[in-house]
């Protein structure tokens, strides 16, 4: 019966191994020890040295040997982490750690434990190791089973700059389920050396042509992002909301790598009686050389009234890229995503032709299509419209040749409205805090602002997570240098996560403010309390 214990002990313990604890805030109390703080992330550079420290406090009775025992990090596809063996990781640290091997405490007492890294020269990119806190075991017999009772996640960043080193890769997708909620599986395995955070979505183009169907990137029940370490590999399900029709699909994923760096991958699947993914992969890169110099335009049009659009492509790269250009319906997505897709409706009296329709970009160039917006003298718009100039293309393909594979995918909105159009109106629709247990503090804050007016509108702000005491904790700035674009009738979503805390009344509080607009600054606040105890000694 004592070791069954032990094990589910063990096995409870790994929970603990949560990637974003908060780095102020201690571990929980694992009958007897505490540890804090669970994460550390450390800056350091090559051939320098780190020196920290963290808190073990002896919370049982009596006089207990507590072991620490360094090990490197191995990731689940779950996108668990657990420690494995020193040297068995990707990328090894465990060789340039010092703590001390064990501590002996009385009940009550709580010991400093110093951390010392020694960064050798040459090193880059992402390392990762765990230092175990265990106690000894007081019976032999008991030695057999190891008995975690806390964890820290040592992680090293190291300063070094190197060209292509974030990369992540789409190894393969599997459509399963049924019609009425098909989901999309991917398996996403970091390739780079750093540390990286899975943002994106995934588009199902049916073969017969329309809107896709768009499903996000699935983040924890806290909120956050999962994050990939070096070398591993992690499995994601991706649940369409809506029923979809069989047939052949072109399902494109679409992975945010931050500073508008994006990598892409393209794969045929199909749904029928059976659902089955291919194994065809068409392609997968990093598309982080072409990028649109402006990718929203607004125009008011009366009746009779035309205007020219110049979409200038831009081609950092060393690739030359063919792009061909078409005009389609967009769709806002609620984290801003604009889906492009023909929807066979049809605005009467207005017309939007792009030329050329193709064009090749060559390496450090940059490239000009013209959207010629055309409103007949009798017909004028009723409400505003929004159109994209749709722009996809490939570094090696012919866009008129037979299966030409799609590696670029992006486009420029325009925004046409009537001379009545009326000004933007962008507010806040809700403020809701992410809380997967209602024994648990929330994980995480989702601002939805909303534009009900007949322009496009651009917003900055904040959400700020602090003590009811006013005492400030995590801020997230909104568009920060640049303002963030609402089209018209559309809506876009801000998710802060949000760190662990200890116990007291906490307050998340949000302002926006719209650019050029005479009303002030719109607000919303939510309140909690937090459900963590935290052991005493550790605050």
């Amino acid at each position: 019966m004592k070791a069954l214990l032990l094990v589910l002990w063990f096995i409870a313990a790994i929970a603990l191994l949560a990637p974003y604890a908060c780095a102020q805030e201690p571990g929980p109390d694992m009958g007897g020890v505490a540890v804090g703080p669970t994460f550390i992330e450390i800056d350091i550079a090559p051939g320098g040295t780190w020196q920290g420290e963290f808190a073990v406090i002896a919370t049982g009775q009596g006089r207990v040997v507590i072991d620490l025992e360094l090990k490197d990090l191995f990731q689940k596809t779950s996108g668990a982490k657990i420690p494995t063996d020193s040297g068995a990781g990707v990328r090894s640290a465990t060789g340039w750690i010092e703590t001390l091997p064990e501590i002996t405490m009385s009940g009550g007492e709580r010991q400093t434990v110093p951390l010392v890294v020694k960064c050798p020269e040459g090193a880059f990119g992402s390392y990762s190791a765990f230092v175990l806190v265990k106690l000894r075991p007081e019976e032999p017999a008991a030695a057999m089973v190891t008995q975690l009772i806390a964890a820290i996640n040592v992680e090293l960043l190291i300063r070094v700059r190197s060209s292509g080193s974030l990369q992540l890769d789409v190894e393969g997708v599997e459509l399963h389920g049924n019609a009425r909620s098909p989901t999309l599986t991917i398996d996403v395995r970091n390739t780079g050396v750093w540390v990286t955070d899975v943002k994106g979505d995934v588009l199902l183009y049916p073969e017969a042509g329309g809107f896709p169907e768009r499903a996000e990137i699935p983040v924890r029940t806290t909120g956050h992002p999962m994050a990939i370490y070096p070398g591993q590999l992690v499995r994601m399900d991706c649940t369409f909301a809506r029923q979809l029709p069989p047939g052949a699909y072109t399902a494109l994923v679409r992975l945010d790598l931050g500073r508008g760096r994006e990598s892409r991958a393209q794969f045929l699947v199909s749904l029928g009686d059976r659902i089955a993914g291919s194994d065809r992969d068409l392609r997968g890169e990093l598309g982080t050389d072409l990028w649109l110099e402006e990718s929203m335009f607004e125009l008011t049009l009366p009746s009779g009234a035309a205007r020219s659009v110049p979409v200038r492509v831009r081609n950092t790269g060393d690739t030359s890229i063919v792009l061909k250009a078409t005009v389609e319906d967009v769709r806002m997505e609620s984290d801003g995503a604009w889906t492009f897709g023909q929807s066979g409706d049809s605005v009467p009296g207005l017309s939007v032709e792009v030329s050329p329709d193709s064009l090749e970009v060559g390496p450090k160039r940059t490239a000009l299509f013209r959207a010629m917006v055309k409103m007949e003298r009798v017909e004028t718009l009723e409400s505003t419209v929004v159109k994209g100039v749709r722009l996809v293309g490939s570094a090696d393909g012919d866009p008129s040749q037979e299966g030409w594979e799609t590696l670029y995918d992006m486009g420029a909105l325009l925004v046409i409205a009537p001379p009545t159009r009326g000004e933007a109106n962008v507010d806040i629709v809700s403020l809701k805090l992410i809380r997967s247990d209602p024994e648990l503090n929330p994980g995480g804050a989702v601002l939805t602002v909303g534009n009900t007016g007949g322009a496009a509108g651009h917003v900055k702000g904040t959400i700020v997570l602090k003590r009811t005491t006013g005492q400030a904790i995590a801020t997230m700035t909104i568009g920060k240098d640049n303002w963030v674009p609402v089209a018209p009738g559309g809506k876009r979503e801000f998710r802060m996560p949000l760190p662990v805390v200890d116990e007291g009344d906490f307050i998340v509080e949000a302002e926006i403010v719209q650019k050029d607009s005479s009303v002030g600054p719109r607000y919303a606040d939510a309140l909690f309390t937090s459900a963590t105890v935290t052991p005493e000694g550790l605050r």
